[in-house]
């Protein structure tokens, strides 16, 4: 691999940008000034959160200190004094209560700030930064932060802080994930103008560049984000990672030091987040023995049947978590193309502390579908990824959801009580250990889940109805499969009369919006809606698969938001992921399906307020027909779980008992709620069986033949091909063929 030092151009003092960061918009365009702090805009903040915001990117209600009825604040002033060789010098001050922080700049010229808070205990603090205009200056950590824990507020305080009070340095090295040194571009000087210059000899470096991000944690969630790097060494050999190093004083175990690194330009592209143990005075080193390869298996969908070897490609969006939940407000994305980059092939290192873990959105290309004369990529995202007890887990928490563009997770990133909801370890129904899948992701049938809102909050017409349905199609393993809504038809329906009728989720959303239009001059109509959605993208082990929806749901009841079936999984009686069994008492299937009453969150995340009941019905046919018989499931409160699933029903299929030509059986989902709004679905193929399959069955004594490409067989006997489709007796393709008869189950060659 040729490696091309392509470095734009960037202050010392600043950020420097490589030629590959546009693979990391949402980053960039978050932290791309020096400090790394404060949002770009106003528009950028309202989408993306300040990096002080906390895990909620907001206020949270729940907290005396930051409510919004609380008592008038008072004022508390900070004197902050820099370093003595004037490299320190104080920038941000912070107030921090539980998971929440306020901050505000300080004034350079006096080196004087204030805070407003509310009378309460906080921790204060004050973030020097290192002015890096030097290359003396470069071998110096960029941050120094000075904490006053559990100061109870009062009228009157004035806090003083010196930068020099900050002596306990922790740092961070790493090794590449082969065990090689890590060697970024060395910097051999300075331009006239203070612009670096590298020295660009292919064999003094192996990696390009390396984005930084520390994160100051507390024992509650709260966090502060800082400091956004590049990646060189100097003249001495020694790198920038001693600048993403933190200089602290004397802070206790109750906070912890992140580091949030990824690596680009080199033969082994990784993403890390490592850990200090404590606050105190460390070095902490991640070995390449540590690091953890991904290259979980993955399937192309139909959709990818012209792909071209320049469209394959690969990437990862990636974050982690702290608690279970988001912590990093920089989700990066990157993507690699081309014909040796089919499927995601990607190291990465976890710090080993049960709070922390990666968590990675890795994707394929899955291919390109002209809809309208716009050239449309499909992707396909593995189930969301970290590590637990030290090895691969996919977590499947309810919020698999995941906007390609921006990086964000959808639909329900906000619980009833206001908090985030959680993403690690997921669902313990649903969730599983990487080394425990069955099959590849994509190589199965999936479901449809719905998320719902009323757009009329967003216009503020309380008296209006406008009701926003959006597909989404999770596989059996987690993965969500975005291609599929490339394809997928629609008809959408109201009071009887069909709207819309035609193809591609993004078309059905920007049309059925239209649909509203009448509310908007005040003419609009309360009705009966009937949403069906036909996705055919879908193969399973080279058979030829479905789902079949219909939504259905009334914008005049009290509850106008349709329910949905929110996830479906097979396992054995032992818990072995599986939907492939010997026989039908092997087999357990396992449903969460839920009713939101859905709103709309401040920022235009989806959010919900509570789940209503519902009733669920599930039946079984053989593959490919209408011959459906109900199967009994029961809910298991147990597994209700904090992750937004919604009810969770299990049920075994020992009462199957149906013949299937191949041995596979399609399942069909209904849900109704209690205003009478629905979901209908059929999942085809959903699982197999094989003492119920004809394929291994042979009786040369049932009257069966074959007569150049006629079977001949007893009157009433049933034809099926390999794949399970009926067929008749004449005219047969080469091939092997299943016949029943009364007497029993034959199998043929059409030769």
């Amino acid at each position: 691999m040729k490696k091309t030092l392509l470095v734009a151009a960037g202050m010392i003092a600043g950020t420097f940008m490589v030629a590959e960061a546009e693979m990391y918009e949402t980053r960039a365009t978050r932290l791309h000034n020096p400090s790394g702090i404060v949002p770009v805009s106003e528009e950028v903040a309202r989408i993306y959160g300040n990096p002080f915001m906390n895990n909620l990117g907001r206020r949270a209600k729940k907290n005396v200190a930051f409510k919004e009825d609380a008592v008038d604040g008072v004022d508390v002033n900070f004197k902050l004094t820099p370093s003595g060789d004037g490299f320190y010098k104080p920038a941000y001050v912070v107030a921090v209560s539980g998971n929440e922080n306020i901050d505000n700049e300080v004034d350079a010229d006096t080196g004087e700030a204030t805070l407003s808070l509310p009378e309460w205990t906080y921790d204060l603090m004050c973030l020097f930064l290192c002015d890096q205009t030097a290359i003396e200056s470069l071998y110096l950590p960029k941050w120094a932060v000075v904490m006053r824990e559990n100061v109870e507020v009062k009228e009157g305080m004035t806090i003083e802080m010196e930068a020099e009070e900050a002596c306990n340095r922790i740092s961070f090295r790493q090794q590449l994930p082969d065990g090689s040194e890590f060697l970024p571009p060395e910097i051999i000087g300075l331009d006239d103008e203070g612009w670096p210059i590298w020295n660009e000899d292919e064999d003094s470096y192996n990696v390009i560049q390396m984005y930084v991000t520390n994160y100051l944690v507390n024992d509650k969630g709260g966090k502060l984000a800082f400091s956004l790097s590049a990646s060189y060494r100097l003249t001495s050999g020694e790198t920038e990672e001693w600048t993403c190093d933190l200089i602290v004083n004397e802070i206790s175990d109750r906070w912890t030091l992140l580091q949030e690194r990824t690596s680009l330009g080199c033969d082994l592209p990784h993403y890390m987040i490592m850990a200090s143990k404590g606050m105190g005075e460390q070095e902490v080193m991640a070995k390449g023995e540590e690091f953890y390869h991904y290259a979980l298996p993955y399937c192309h969908t139909p959709m990818a049947e012209n792909i071209s070897d320049e469209d394959k490609g690969n990437g990862s969006v990636e974050s982690f978590v702290w608690n279970g939940s988001k912590i990093s407000d920089s989700l990066m994305r990157s993507q690699h193309n081309g014909p040796d980059c089919e499927y995601p092939d990607r190291y990465f290192y976890s710090a080993a502390d049960e709070r922390v873990s990666v968590m990675l959105y890795p994707y394929i290309c899955d291919g390109k579908e002209d809809v309208y004369g716009e050239e449309i990529v499909g992707y396909m995202f593995g189930a969301p990824f970290g590590m637990k007890d030290n090895k691969g887990f996919n977590a499947i928490s309810g919020s698999e959801f995941m906007n390609i563009d921006s990086g964000d997770l959808l639909p329900f990133m906000y619980l009833p009580d206001g908090s985030m909801s959680p993403l690690f370890p997921g669902h313990a129904g649903f969730s599983h250990f990487s080394d425990d899948m069955p099959y590849a992701f994509g190589n199965s049938a999936p479901v449809l889940t719905t998320y719902s809102s009323d757009a009329a909050v967003w216009f503020e017409m309380p008296e209006a109805r406008m009701i926003s349905v959006s597909p989404l199609y999770l596989g059996r393993l987690g993965e969500n499969r975005l291609s599929d809504n490339v394809k997928v038809g629609f008809e959408v329906e109201f009071n009887g009369e069909v709207k819309l009728k035609d193809y591609n989720s993004d078309w059905y959303q920007f049309n059925f919006q239209k649909l509203f239009e009448p509310w908007l001059d005040g003419n609009g109509e309360f009705g009966e809606w009937a949403i069906r959605f036909s996705n055919h993208n879908i193969m399973v082990d080279g058979i030829a698969g479905k789902n079949e929806a219909e939504i259905r749901y009334n914008d005049s009841n009290d509850d106008p938001f349709p329910p949905t079936v929110r996830f479906m999984q097979f396992r054995d009686v032992n818990n072995v992921l599986t939907d492939r069994f010997a026989k039908g008492a092997d087999g357990v299937i396992n449903v969460a399906v839920a009713d939101y009453d859905n709103i709309v969150h401040e920022n235009f995340w989806y959010n919900w307020n509570e789940l209503r009941p519902v009733e669920l019905k599930v039946e079984y046919a053989p593959y490919g027909t209408d011959d459906f018989a109900e199967l009994e499931l029961a809910e298991d409160p147990a597994q209700f779980g904090d992750a937004p699933l919604g009810y969770y029903y299990s049920g075994s299929l020992s009462a199957v008992d149906k013949f299937s030509a191949n041995g596979w059986f399609d399942v069909r989902l209904t849900v109704i709620d209690e205003a009478g709004n629905s979901q209908t679905q059929v999942v085809s193929p959903a699982f197999r069986i094989e003492t119920l399959s004809g394929i291994e069955s042979v009786n040369s004594e049932l009257g069966v033949k074959v007569e150049g490409g006629r079977i001949i067989a007893p009157e009433g006997s049933m034809i099926y091909t390999s794949a399970g489709q009926k067929c008749g007796a004449d005219n047969c393709h080469p091939g092997v063929y299943v016949v029943k008869t009364a007497k029993g189950v034959a199998k043929v060659i059409v030769k």
